[in-house]
């Protein structure tokens, strides 16, 4: 016993004498050091740059500092640390790894990246500047491709975590398609848009997914007959197994007009720093034409595709006919079928002889069942019987383009005739009586002829309620921000809508310090749209001319108007210079459009 405690006690005391030599590093045997590789490539592959710390002692060593990367973008980061003794001294290596993408629409040219320093006991250190050149003609960066050998020790395991992800891709091992049930349409019929994501290798990570801008279009995301948002499955195109991933979307065109579904983008990732690639599609042109002139009926509103149409009063006047004076029915119409009833207005009120008719109100709903699209309108026009009399509520016309058939097709509502009488119990006017009330006023006095002056007490001094009552607002102000707070984190809505206005401040500052025109503009259209998608919670690429009219009540015609005129402005500056103000103009318009309708929320 005595023995081993010796021996323990030797073992602590030679160990702090390696240990106590380097517990602490000195300023001046920190190194700092970057580099990247490779350092020639063309745009969309993706380079390493590896940063090095190196300092004596068991501390941790502290973090470069990497500035922001204006033209390039950080798609993955790694770190590690390695200790090592030499001679009783202990050295601290940090190595800190940045996987990062060239983008596709990059220039050729040199680009030096942002400085990158370190800061410790009050001294900076820097590395020597990095430079990167990008040359559409330069060969890709070459990568070790795994042979996709079986696991020696577990060989099920063939998959997942025990899988040797492949670290360079050829042209057919990943395939991004964008495919349209249609590319020539009318307004309103719907389009079925499916994106697929075909694969023949294993990944290393889920890939990253930027959707088309449907600009022109009303869009819905589809579900697949089971209610899932996305469907994977298996398949064999060209002699070759895939793994397919398919997304779908709904697209209502608004407009006529030739109208371009952009590219859809997928950025995928093979291994932890291995190749990064973006797979574009191609875009995808729609033709909207016209309705047909022949045939066309004069109650034809714009319904697109195939419904049935029922009505019927509340109560129901099948059995008696009649109704008493200032009774009250209502024409309840249902509208059902498939095809896209939201943007269509409703149609006018019935001019009922004996009857006030009111304004339709108008419920839309929507179900979303494989491809197709069941909407169901109710339309209810109220009614207050006015006079004695023969009533007859005329039949309401109806009329849709079916665009299989190319035709249009017309339905009418039932006539309903309906008897007046009159009502068994008149209206009477009823009054109030106000009484008065007479009341006596006592009046108090005195009993002595001096008062005493009693001093007051500490707890109704005025300080003191302050001081006491303090705490209740600043609470209130705490609960408030902590409601605030949580609804940022669970409702992703409200976080657009509070965010909005700091995010579109901060594109237009963004924009102004750009270099073209063309992608100046193209900064401030993208904002205008991702901030009023922001406010009203809906997609930016839904944002359009068409769409501003049946988006937000609570904008004025004139509003609309401004927000319309520098829509066209924007489009038209890419292509043709503006005169007049230029780039400040524009800012402070959008400024200027920001500003009210920040007012109005």
């Amino acid at each position: 016993m005595r023995f081993g405690f010796f021996f323990t006690a030797f073992l602590v005391g030679f160990a702090t004498l390696i240990v106590t030599p380097g517990l602490g590093y000195a300023a001046d045997e920190i190194s700092l050091s970057a580099g990247a590789t490779p350092d020639t490539m063309p745009p969309g592959e993706t380079f390493t740059l590896t940063i090095s710390v190196t300092g004596q002692g068991l501390n941790s060593l502290p973090d470069p500092n990497l500035s922001k990367l204006d033209r390039f973008e950080i798609v993955g980061r790694a770190s590690s640390q390695q200790i090592s003794m030499i001679n009783f001294t202990t050295s601290v290596t940090k190595k800190i790894t940045y996987q990062i993408l060239v983008p596709p629409e990059t220039e050729d040219g040199t680009y030096t990246l942002p400085e990158i320093t370190l800061a410790y006991k009050s001294k900076n250190y820097k590395a020597d500047p990095i430079k990167i050149t990008v040359d559409k003609n330069a060969p890709p960066p070459t990568r070790a491709r795994s042979t996709g050998r079986r696991n020696r020790f577990f060989p099920n395991m063939d998959g997942g975590f025990f899988s040797r992800p492949e670290t360079n891709i050829d042209k057919d091992d990943i395939i991004v398609k964008l495919e349209t049930d249609k590319k020539q349409v009318v307004p309103f019929e719907p389009i079925v848009v499916t994106f697929s994501y075909l694969r023949s290798i294993r990944m290393f990570s889920q890939p990253s997914y930027e959707k088309p801008n449907f600009a022109g279009f009303w869009v819905e995301e589809l579900t697949y007959p089971d209610g899932e948002a996305q469907k994977d499955f298996s398949t064999r195109e060209n002699g070759r197994n895939y793994q397919v991933t398919s997304l779908r979307y709904l697209l209502i065109p608004l407009s006529t007009g030739e109208h371009v579904i952009d590219s859809a983008k997928l950025h995928v990732s093979l291994g932890a720093f291995g190749q990064r690639k973006t797979l574009i599609t191609k875009p995808v042109a729609i033709t909207v034409f016209e309705f047909p002139d022949k045939g066309k009926p004069a109650s034809f509103a714009g319904m697109v595709g195939t419904y049935n149409i029922v009505s019927e009063t509340i109560p129901n006047l099948a059995a008696t006919s009649s109704v008493k004076v200032n009774n009250s029915i209502t024409l309840k119409i249902t509208i059902t079928g498939e095809g896209y009833l939201k943007p269509l207005p409703a149609p006018e009120k019935p001019v009922v002889e004996h009857f006030e008719v009111f304004d339709a109100k108008v419920t839309d709903e929507m179900e979303k069942k494989g491809g197709m699209i069941i909407s169901t309108r109710v339309i209810e026009f109220p009614m207050i019987a006015k006079t004695v009399g023969n009533a007859t509520i005329p039949a309401i016309p109806f009329s849709w383009f079916h665009p299989e058939t190319a035709k249009y097709i017309s339905k009418t509502t039932d006539p309903v005739t309906i008897k007046v009488e009159r009502s068994d119990t008149p209206a009477t006017l009823q009054t109030t009586t106000i009484k008065k009330v007479e009341r006596g006023l006592a009046y108090l006095k005195p009993d002595v002829a001096e008062l005493s002056d009693w001093s007051e007490p500490l707890y109704l001094k005025w300080w003191f309620i302050t001081l006491a009552l303090l705490p209740i607002p600043a609470l209130i102000i705490v609960f408030r921000q902590a409601r605030h707070k949580e609804r940022l984190y669970t409702n992703a809505d409200f976080a657009r809508r509070s965010g909005a206005h700091k995010t579109v401040m901060s594109r237009l500052d963004t924009a102004g310090s750009v270099d073209t025109e063309e992608e100046f503009y193209a900064r401030v259209d993208k904002a205008l749209r991702g901030y009023l998608g922001d406010i009203w919670s809906l997609p930016a690429p839904s944002i359009t001319k068409e769409s501003l009219y049946n988006l937000d009540n609570r904008m004025t015609d004139e509003m609309k108007v401004r927000i319309t005129k520098l829509i066209d402005t924007l489009e038209l500056s890419r292509y043709a210079p503006l005169e007049g103000g230029g780039r400040e103009s524009i800012l402070n318009e959008m400024r200027a459009i920001v500003s009210a309708l920040e007012m109005k929320r």
